[in-house]
């Protein structure tokens, strides 16, 4: 979709209050909206279907307001001293596949048989 067109879709639709501009093959939303369904609504006049370029969405919402950082309540210091030359976080199945691809491809023991401990994917110092 044309930029300008979109823009003045937005225009006639919110009276101003939302503006879209190219960033980087990206379409960037900014300004203010009273409702979420009035952000939905914007959004979706921007997405087009099939594109490849995406929209980010920066409007400010009065109904949803600030929200808060939420910061992990959990301290570990499993890692605490180490340095890893990898470190996979949240990798699952595939994660523990690679980091296992990784200790036999470095020529380090896996699980410290014949050497010192090897967490996956890091290098016995």
């Amino acid at each position: 979709m044309n930029i300008t067109k979109l823009n003045r879709r937005l225009e006639k639709h919110f009276g101003g209050a939302v503006s879209a501009r190219l960033d980087e093959d990206r379409i960037l939303l900014s300004g203010h909206l009273a409702t979420w369904a009035e952000v939905i609504e914007a959004c979706s006049m921007a997405a087009t279907k099939y594109s490849r370029i995406h929209v980010v969405n920066d409007i400010r919402c009065d109904e949803v307001g600030e929200q808060p950082m939420r910061c992990p309540s959990l301290r570990d210091s499993a890692l605490e001293g180490q340095h890893p030359d990898v470190l996979i976080i949240g990798g699952g199945i595939s994660g523990a596949s690679i980091a296992g691809a990784f200790q036999v491809e470095s020529g380090y023991p896996a699980g410290g048989k014949g050497g010192r401990p090897c967490i996956a994917g890091q290098r016995p110092q």
